[in-house]
């Protein structure tokens, strides 16, 4: 992920043209190609101030992020895994974002002692 807060860049991935980013721009690349992304740069950097910006994103995808900052299996089963979600979570108590996520989907979230949590 490239993301240009001030000023410009140039991209250039390998065996492809140079693509300009200006200020305000992000994109996405790897081996298949170079994407734009709709989130600013204050959005992609927000883990340097303990937070995620999920901007329909799909449970599933929510879960390996929070994964990285607890400790314990976190899954979502069924249609639940795949229900979208936008939000602003902080990564310092991700117990505190499952119960974010549980309040803003129809999904049922269910903890198997300390370490497990499962929505379905």
């Amino acid at each position: 992920m490239v993301s240009v807060a001030t000023g410009s860049a140039l991209l250039r991935p390998a065996g492809r043209a140079a693509l300009p980013i200006e200020a305000g721009q992000t994109f996405y690349f790897d081996r298949h190609g170079v994407r734009a992304s709709d989130l600013s740069f204050a959005a992609v950097s927000a883990w340097t101030r303990g937070v995620f910006v999920a901007d329909r994103l799909p449970l599933a995808e929510l879960l390996e992020v929070f994964g990285r900052y607890r400790t314990g299996l976190l899954r979502a089963s069924g249609n639940a895994a795949a229900q979208q979600i936008s939000g602003v979570f902080r990564l310092d108590d991700i117990d505190s974002a499952l119960l974010q996520v549980a309040a803003a989907l129809p999904v049922k979230l269910t903890r198997y002692g300390r370490y497990v949590a499962v929505f379905s």
